[in-house]
């Protein structure tokens, strides 16, 4: 789960970059576009289109009635690299494309073709919505929308500006709405350009309701803004098909709102992506920088409680193991203190017939000699000093008034610092490749009123 969760971050921080550089090479190719059209000389530009992803741009200097174009020599295989200017005169006709087909198109003097598809929205803000709302508008996908601007300059009289290019695959319509609608305003322009040139006086629209002081009302004349040609020219087609003024008044709010809305939704569309964006990053460097020290210093913790811990356990169970063995100890204590010289003779006995039995069986006979087992040690500690051969210990060592069971049961029994062993002095001959008499000390050790297997504790060579 922890490695998916990983991998899942990984590619949101590799999206949200890419994402990133797009939007950043894009903006940074807008301001290429921005900068060619401001530096065209004696050309001041008051409405600019720029596209960065389909690399054109157009622009108008109303005061100066002239238009500027910079072409993707790439999609239009043009030669102009520079941008192009030329008066409004020069504009003889504007075409909408839709998929590298003709939608509608103005020519000098003639109606838009395709005039009627739109219903009460044609007209510059309406004609290209018009051009898409046919019945296949929903089942057809949008791979480039564009304007042709045709001229009268014979080397390069066609000018076309992207303003959208979604590829092979396409997008639906709707996702797009903020271009349709500025591609929309922009074919509104350029046809009210074509259509005033042919306007000679201005027209007068009559009111709904003309006041006593004033019979008509004189329009502004479309020569003098493109704005006012715009307007004008909207106007009279809606007043030839019988729109009066409130209704005309009410359709150009509601087509302002639209357009408003439609622009409001593309800021806040990329209002989103930013916030989207930031909040990657946001949840990204906090997964994996800034827990990052927390994280450790947890893990760290953890693994050294878990250590105390187990230390902890450890040294209860070896205290518990301590108690038990202390408590069997006390109870294996209690039974010899409490067992009587009978008791006690008898495990005097058991051990010597069990030291009897285990010697015994070597090809040479044993000898329990009756003499102390310390004095066996003394004796042997003095020839390893001296040299002096031993010799047999009992020559020297015999006491016959020494009584080796009652000397074990005075150790075992007395007060301070009883014995729990057995001690057993043992002469005999061992067997090897040449034959040495030999004196040692057996003992057999005490577990309450049992005892081990006879071990050797001490042994001497007497030759």
């Amino acid at each position: 789960m922890g490695a998916l969760l990983f991998s899942f971050f990984v590619a949101t921080i590799i999206v949200g970059i890419i994402a990133w550089i797009a939007m950043a090479f894009n903006k940074s190719a807008e301001n290429y576009l921005e900068q060619r059209i401001r530096g065209i000389e004696d050309f001041s530009a008051d409405i600019v289109f720029k596209s960065g992803s389909c690399d054109n741009a157009i622009a108008i200097d109303k005061q100066n009635k002239m238009i500027a174009v910079v072409l993707d020599a790439v999609k239009t295989h043009s030669k102009a690299y520079n941008p192009i200017v030329y008066p409004f005169d020069n504009l003889i006709a504007v075409e909408i494309v839709k998929n590298d087909m003709s939608i509608t198109k103005t020519n000098r003097g003639s109606q838009a073709a395709g005039a009627a598809i739109g219903g009460a929205l044609l007209g510059p803000a309406g004609l290209l919505l018009g051009g898409l709302s046919g019945s296949k508008r929903h089942e057809s996908k949008i791979t480039n929308l564009s304007l042709k601007l045709y001229t009268n300059d014979l080397d390069l009289p066609v000018h076309q500006i992207y303003f959208f290019d979604g590829g092979t695959n396409g997008v639906d319509a709707s996702s797009i709405e903020s271009i349709v609608s500025e591609m929309d305003q922009w074919y509104g322009r350029l046809r009210a350009i074509i259509e005033n040139k042919h306007e000679k006086t201005p027209t007068q629209i009559p009111s709904e309701q003309p006041s006593v002081d004033q019979k008509t009302t004189t329009t502004k004349s479309a020569t003098e803004t493109i704005e006012d040609a715009e307007e004008e020219f909207f106007r009279r087609k809606m007043m030839e098909r019988g729109f009066s003024v409130s209704q005309l008044t009410q359709l150009q709010s509601s087509t302002t709102s639209q357009h408003k809305a439609s622009d409001q939704n593309h800021t806040n569309g990329i209002y989103f992506k930013a916030i989207g964006i930031a909040s990657v990053a946001l949840v990204s460097f906090w997964y994996f920088v800034y827990p990052g020290p927390q994280n450790r210093e947890a893990e760290r913790i953890k693994v050294a409680e878990i250590a105390r811990v187990k230390e902890e356990n450890k040294a209860a169970e070896a205290k518990a193991q301590a108690v038990e063995y202390a408590k069997q100890q006390a109870a294996l204590e209690a039974n010899i203190k409490a067992a009587d010289e009978t008791a006690i003779q008898a495990l005097v006995t058991e051990c010597r017939l069990k030291l009897d039995e285990m010697l015994n069986m070597k090809p040479f006979a044993i000898y329990f000699p009756s003499y102390h087992p310390n004095r066996l040690q003394e004796l042997g500690n003095l020839a390893a000093v001296t040299g002096i051969k031993i010799g047999r210990p009992s020559a020297a060592l015999e006491d016959d008034e020494f009584n080796l069971t009652q000397w074990n049961i005075k150790e075992i029994t007395k007060q301070e610092y009883p014995s729990r062993k057995i001690n057993i002095v043992v002469e005999g001959i061992n067997a090897g490749f040449s034959n040495r008499p030999y004196a040692a000390i057996y003992q057999c050790n005490m577990r309450g009123m049992e005892i081990s297997e006879p071990r050797q504790d001490k042994f001497y060579f007497l030759d």
